[in-house]
């Protein structure tokens, strides 16, 4: 039930989480989880180191009920104060943060009323990501390329229509088209092994990969996984690190290979890398800390 103080703004009446269930988008912290990376995915650009630790503090608040906190954000300040040795962030961040957050719609924030009256905290609700409308720019690139008019491409060989005179030759003719025509079709059916892989996919990688799948587009798939894991959590310029990642994660799909049989093997393998690349993630925000001082 929303409330109004003395300057008309919209606040509500402050109480004990659990009455603010029903505020909550998410059915489990592992779906809010999913939502959440999403979010980074797309917008994690757009937020400073120091902004991104305030985020996804906040974010580590909101579990008892599942994408919900009711935070005063000295509250939030002193626990990253304590957690990075004296090394927090201030409230200016803090505030831009919640700004940006709210901006692409990630966040809805709610003042909350004491019963006295006046501001006591703020209900923070982390919304669903349906595609991340937001205010930010989206060159909306794949829209473009979905609106080409493609009936100004040409037609495959073999679909070309021919114009030829009648002449006595005209069934000789049909026939080394359909020939030629199942020549291609043979040759483009055929697989292609590792040697055809693209030069972006490491050679280290190729290399590991090739030995239980020869084929170049198995191979280009498994990296182009680990690439969008590692896009996730801001990570894909770290090209040592990526290749790590792939690797290991590969291997150790092998080896569960080797035990059970999975239905999605590329699946299990994307999942392995992206918690690599979480737990990586973390620990940097963790270490950032101890590196940089941020005005209280």
């Amino acid at each position: 039930m929303y409330l109004y103080n003395e300057g008309g703004v919209q606040m509500l009446k402050n109480g004990q989480i659990e009455n603010f269930k029903n505020y909550s988008q998410f059915q489990s912290v592992a779906e809010f989880n999913e939502h959440f990376g999403s979010w980074m995915e797309k917008f994690g650009r757009e937020f400073t180191r120091s902004e991104k630790i305030a985020l996804v503090q906040l974010s580590r608040f909101a579990v008892k009920v599942v994408g919900v906190t009711n935070l005063k954000i000295g509250t939030a300040l002193k626990v990253l104060h304590e957690k990075y040795n004296g090394n927090g962030i201030s409230r200016s961040t803090w505030k831009r943060m919640s700004a940006k957050a709210k901006k692409i719609g990630l966040l809805v924030v709610h003042e909350m009323k004491r019963d006295s009256g006046g501001q006591s905290s703020n209900l923070y609700v982390f919304m669903r990501f349906e595609g991340g409308g937001g205010n930010l720019d989206d060159s909306g690139g794949d829209r473009h390329l979905s609106n080409r008019n493609l009936s100004n491409q040409p037609e495959p060989p073999c679909a070309e229509k021919l114009n030829h005179h009648k002449t006595n030759n005209l069934e000789t003719i049909k026939k080394d088209i359909e020939k030629n025509c199942n020549a291609v079709s043979e040759l483009a059916a055929e697989p292609l092994d590792h040697t055809y892989t693209s030069d972006h996919v490491p050679r280290p990688f190729v290399n590991l990969v090739k030995v239980f799948f020869n084929n170049c587009d198995t191979i280009e798939e498994y990296w182009k996984m680990a690439k969008l894991a590692a896009y996730k959590y801001v990570l894909e310029k770290d090209h040592t690190l990526v290749l790590d990642v792939a690797i290991q994660a590969f291997k150790q799909m092998i080896r569960k290979l080797k035990k059970v049989r999975l239905k999605k093997p590329i699946a299990y393998y994307y999942t392995i890398a992206l918690n690599k690349f979480a737990d990586q993630f973390y620990q940097e925000l963790d270490e950032i800390g101890e590196k940089d001082v941020y005005g209280m």
